[in-house]
């Protein structure tokens, strides 16, 4: 059975870096922020951003990538617009 090592790691200064970071820990899975966790607004990837990230992934030995939800999201509100 394959076993997957990984943590919440920074994408500071791009996406593309989480997997630098991964590298650097040796874990083959990772967690990372896509956006601002405190706001509810977010901006779509400037172009090529995703492809690159695909690219370096391959070479970066990370095998599963987790995108974390932002803070303020609140399930357990009885009102759905919150």
């Amino acid at each position: 059975m394959k076993r997957y090592l990984g943590c919440h790691v920074s994408s500071a200064g791009g996406l593309v870096n989480a997997l630098d970071n991964a590298k650097q820990l040796g874990v083959n899975t990772i967690q990372v922020h896509p956006s601002p966790p405190q706001r509810w607004t977010t901006k779509a990837f400037e172009p090529g951003v995703e492809k690159e990230f695909l690219s370096r992934r391959a070479e970066s030995g990370v095998e599963r990538v987790f995108f974390h939800a932002i803070y303020l999201i609140n399930l357990a509100n009885p009102d759905p617009q919150k």
